[in-house]
């Protein structure tokens, strides 16, 4: 998920609520790759693609398992993504 265009969690502009905003324009996405060890290189949102669960560090929070449908949007930041517990989908938008 390296990208030259990919911001930093510190240059990543979020409302000082941590939620998501609908009418956020995002500028980059790509497909996850759930890893129990490492974190995204940026925060973001995720929509699932193909639904399941989903199992996520939430940014500067704590760890949560979602179920998500095909087509739907997890609307909090996410700075993780597990392998273990997760078998959904998801795409990460920032």
């Amino acid at each position: 998920m390296k990208s030259d265009t990919k911001l930093t969690k510190s240059e990543t502009m979020i409302n000082v609520e941590n939620t998501f905003n609908p009418f956020q324009i995002y500028r980059n996405a790509a497909v996850v790759t759930p890893s129990d060890d490492d974190e995204l290189s940026t925060v973001g949102v995720l929509y699932a693609s193909v639904g399941g669960d989903v199992k996520v560090d939430l940014f500067g929070s704590g760890t949560i398992t979602y179920t998500l449908e095909s087509g739907e949007w997890l609307p909090v930041l996410v700075e993780k993504v597990y392998a273990t517990g997760t078998t959904a989908t998801v795409v990460l938008h920032w």
